[in-house]
């Protein structure tokens, strides 16, 4: 039987990660030329997005994940928020009323993004293992068959 690794070790191997992510971001921030503002760039998005994505899956372990009626809720709220922002955007929200509207709507959807975010990737990722589709990315598989609290399934 394999030795089994210890939660400390676990945490020791997140924490790494968690800090080779934020070092690398940085330092290619300074070695690598950046897109015009116009041009889509893939390192400069995880650049701008890879860390906040960290620090939020960090803060939902602490805090729990959230149930199936609290994303689906997120969702649609989510949703909701996008279709009265656009509306808006088009009418041309310029008088200060409309402006203000616009700007607690955004806010208001803005806080939940990344509740939405995990949602939906926690559901892609759910489809695609029920299908049989697998990652060819190689770093500690059994974890993927472990899950988080390390109990086999």
């Amino acid at each position: 039987m394999p030795p089994t690794a210890s939660p400390f070790r676990a945490w020791i191997v997140l924490i790494a990660l968690v800090a080779m992510t934020f070092g690398g971001t940085t330092g290619a921030s300074f070695a690598l030329p950046l897109a015009s503002h116009n041009d889509f760039n893939v390192v400069d998005w995880e650049l701008h997005h890879l860390s906040g994505k960290w620090l939020y899956l960090g803060g939902r372990l602490i805090k729990g994940k959230l149930s199936r009626q609290a994303e689906d809720a997120h969702i649609a709220l989510f949703l909701d928020l996008s279709g009265r922002i656009e509306r808006l955007q088009q009418n041309g929200a310029t008088d200060p009323r409309g402006a203000g509207e616009l700007a607690d709507l955004e806010k208001r959807r803005h806080e939940i993004e990344n509740d939405v975010e995990a949602s939906i990737e926690a559901r892609i990722t759910a489809t695609a293992e029920d299908t049989g589709l697998t990652s060819s990315f190689p770093l500690f598989p059994e974890a993927r068959k472990r899950g988080v609290t390390g109990a086999a399934d």
